[in-house]
């Protein structure tokens, strides 16, 4: 039978194992209507159906397989044993067979150089020739690769060698979650797993990926008790029309996975998205509390029928000792209708989270109490006779309940604003501002006195207006830094909340005051060091900056961003060197940072070394693909090299993903600038327009803002606007009447209007301030100059 066939087959063999009678004959003269042959190949499956032995553990591609007789043969067991002892990819020697999956076989290897254990998954040999099976393999290791998450199983490269694909993983020494499913779980043992597999799906379903074969087998466990989600075999990644949950499935998907954890929409129709993984970590999680499967039956058929129709029968027959938001959010993962389910993996981590606060408060207080007890009998009477006459309310007491109930939101309320906290240190990703606002606002629900919480949520604020344009924002993150100061004036993140602000609104004087109102308060807090040094900086107090730059990374010389903003500071000197070893630091300590890319391609691309920076801003993009700022430098880096071929497709996707940030205008500037030069001014002179229309927005914040006037002077220039043009120039020289960089965008507005005088002054001028000749020869706005004075022009690229 050919793959075509094969698949065919197991599509309507599954879709219908599950139906009735009645609804399967039906089913089945619709799908092979016209094809005899084909219904009789799937009737002649689900005969099979009662023979089925161990189906829990199988997937619906290996239940075929062996059906056409595809299990392993004795020829297979000796492959297996030649490979012990091949080298792959010159570093890694097989030592041992570990074992077998439905597409594959696991080896055991050691570096032979370090002797550090690594597993080696390779196809299994009836796979090895078939194309489809070859590229589901890659696909599982690109899946797991996005993944860099400590509950997942890393994949530390691919190696294709003598006609093989192999993929070294991490080696977990350890077991499958099945081999401990002979008992339930104690509450407290379940939470850990529980919590790990959860934040290892949030973190796969943050890349739209989901896993679809979500079972004990699937889950490891080390002797740590740590939980590592392996097998991304059958996961799919779901286009961004998936993500609002509308229909996941792709077209093209080949159903797979082990029918007795699928969800029913699954089964029914083979549609998905996330909220399919939710459906299966819910079975996997009542086996674990229930000791067995919550809709096993006595074959595939019932069992999927039972998944399809039924509801589990109540965990609490099984397990009486299970706190009731427990037994709640497993009654919410199991709904039957993905739109019953609960929303998100996020969610059912958070109360999970929320289960265990509540469990640790309740039996850590217990024990205290009763510990007490056996101290202080006397002190015991008191409480007791305390407790007596609260609950009687005869004096102005709060029952015990009430005060279990403060103390339990407050400690709720700390909880998410730790997540919130972790999140915002990686703020690179756009995602974690939102998701850290969601947790900061939670918070204050629980404890609208929480003044960290406040603060936490001003930066948020803060950080997600850099990414937009909505000046709304700004004013909702000084709101919360208020609030913060309100209820703790001593606080030290309330001060960087609001110098934060400050700083944004161009008030460089306010910020440089409350980042040392926070340093006061707290002298090591290297978020205030880092927004003073920001602050100086803006103020021209560049030793001072340099200063507490030093003392932020001093004291936390771990943390990415410091590192990140001090090579900025370099960068903006020019001292390219100083300035690529903080990027390179910083990339070392947050390798997944596509925005320190970006910032290490930087130096190379204004020192004009365009093929070096172009390595940096396509690494950025692979690590972040929607991080505008790098696709905007990447195709300006082709522009510079004359290649508006290449310059152009860049630059309109940089446009096309920046709609709303804070800067897009320089986006579209980029683009209009390539359309010119390419010949297309219609179009150009359009954007033109438009990046006038951004850029003005983005003054509404900060309406002395040099930068954006600068454009703008440029903008308006290219559309030959000679009065708003140097209306706007000289705005921006005020600030920058020192800066190399706007003295040749100065020079650029001049040769517009033929000023080649004014022009050649304000280059020699940026010149005497380092600008490098090759920018003079790389902008094509400065050919002119060539034409009008070809002696000057070579004097003015000589060396200095």
């Amino acid at each position: 039978m050919n793959p075509e066939r094969w698949q065919e087959v197991q599509k309507i063999y599954l879709g219908a194992v599950g139906l009735d009678e009645v609804a399967r004959t039906s089913f089945l003269e619709r799908m092979c209507s016209g094809d005899p042959s084909l219904k009789q190949e799937v009737d002649s499956l689900l005969s099979f159906d009662n023979k089925m032995e161990g189906f829990l553990e199988q997937t619906a591609v290996e239940v075929l397989a062996q059906m056409y007789g595809a299990d392993k043969t004795v020829a297979d067991t000796v492959v297996l044993d030649d490979f012990i002892g091949t080298v792959i990819d010159d570093r890694y020697v097989v030592s041992k067979f570990i074992g077998a999956g439905g597409m594959g076989d696991v080896y055991r290897a050691d570096h032979r150089l370090m002797g550090t254990p690594v597993a080696i998954k390779r196809l299994a040999s009836r796979f090895r020739d078939r194309q489809d099976y070859r590229q589901r393999f890659i696909d599982e290791a690109r899946h797991a690769v996005l993944l860099d998450h400590e509950n997942v199983t890393g994949i530390k490269d691919v190696v294709e060698q003598s006609g093989e694909v192999f993929v070294v993983m991490e080696f977990i020494d350890g077991q499958t979650l099945r081999t401990r499913l002979d008992h339930p779980f104690g509450v407290d043992e379940f939470l850990d797993i529980a919590i790990q597999c959860a934040s290892a799906l949030t973190a796969a379903h943050n890349e739209r990926i989901v896993h679809l074969d979500i079972k004990p087998a699937n889950i490891m466990l080390t002797g740590s008790q740590k939980v590592k989600v392996c097998d991304f075999g059958v996961a799919r990644q779901l286009a961004a029309t998936g993500e609002d949950g509308n229909n996941g499935s792709a077209a093209h998907w080949k159903l797979a996975g082990t029918p007795a954890y699928m969800a029913p929409e699954v089964i029914k129709g083979n549609q998905f998205d996330a909220r399919a993984d939710i459906f299966s970590l819910g079975v996997v999680f009542y086996e674990m509390l229930a000791g067995k499967h919550p809709f096993r039956a006595e074959d595939l058929k019932a069992t999927t029928n039972r998944i399809i129709m039924d509801d589990p029968p109540p965990i609490s027959l099984s397990n009486r000792k299970l706190p009731r938001r427990l037994i709640r959010l497993l009654d919410a993962m199991l709904a039957k209708a993905p739109d019953r389910r609960i929303g998100s993996t996020a969610d059912v981590l958070r109360e999970l989270q929320i289960v265990r606060l509540q469990h640790n408060f309740l039996r850590n207080t217990w024990r205290g109490f009763t510990a007490s007890v056996k101290r202080r009998p006397l002190a015991w009477a008191a409480a007791a006779l305390i407790l007596v006459i609260a609950v009687a309310g005869t004096i102005y007491f709060e029952p015990i309940s009430i005060v279990l109930r403060h103390s339990s939101k407050r400690m709720m309320a700390v909880q998410l604003y730790t997540q919130g906290h972790d999140l915002l240190n990686e703020y690179y990703k756009p995602e974690n501002i939102d998701a850290s606002i969601d947790l900061f606002d939670r918070a204050l629900k629980l404890d609208s006195t929480y003044a960290e919480a406040y603060a936490n949520l001003g930066e948020a604020y803060s950080m997600k207006y850099e990414n937009t344009t909505d000046v709304k924002l700004l004013q909702s993150a000084m709101n919360a830094c208020l609030n913060s100061r309100t209820y703790d004036k001593t606080l030290a993140e309330a001060h960087v909340c609001l110098g934060t602000v400050a700083q944004q609104r161009g008030k460089f004087e306010d910020a440089a005051a409350e980042y040392k109102i926070a340093l006061k308060s707290d002298p090591n807090a290297d978020s205030a060091h880092r927004g003073l040094a920001r602050a100086l900086d803006s103020q021209g107090k560049f030793e001072e900056a340099k200063e507490q730059y030093l003392k932020a990374i001093e004291k936390n010389p771990n943390y990415w961003a410091s590192h990140s903003w001090f090579g900025e500071f370099y960068y903006k000197r020019e001292m390219f060197d100083d300035a690529i070893k903080q990027f390179e630091t910083a990339s070392a300590l947050s390798p997944n940072n596509g925005r320190v890319y970006y910032s290490l391609g930087t130096p190379y691309f204004l020192n004009g070394q365009f093929d070096k920076a172009i390595e940096y801003f396509e690494k950025a993009l692979e690590k972040q693909p929607y991080l505008t700022r790098a696709a905007n430098n990447l195709g300006a880096a082709y522009f510079l090299r004359r290649s508006y071929d290449k310059a152009i497709p860049i630059l309109k996707d940089a446009v096309d993903r920046s709609e709303g940030s804070t800067k897009d205008y320089l986006e579209a500037g980029n683009l209009a600038r390539a359309y010119f030069w390419s010949g297309n001014r219609k179009d150009s002179f359009e954007l033109y327009k438009h990046a006038i229309d951004r850029a003005n927005t983005h003054l509404e914040a900060n309406p002395g803002n040099a930068d954006d006037h600068l454009a703008i002077a440029l903008y308006n220039a290219m559309l030959s606007e000679e009065t708003r043009a140097m209306t706007n120039l000289e705005i921006a020289l005020r600030g920058h009447d020192q800066d190399a960089h706007s003295l040749e965008t100065a020079a650029w507005v001049y040769v517009q209007f033929k000023k080649y005088e004014t022009a050649f002054e304000s280059l020699e001028r940026a010149r005497s301030l380092g600008l490098k000749p090759f920018k003079i020869k790389a902008d094509p706005e400065l050919d002119a100059l060539r034409v009008s004075d070809p002696k000057r022009y070579d004097k003015l690229l000589a060396n200095k």
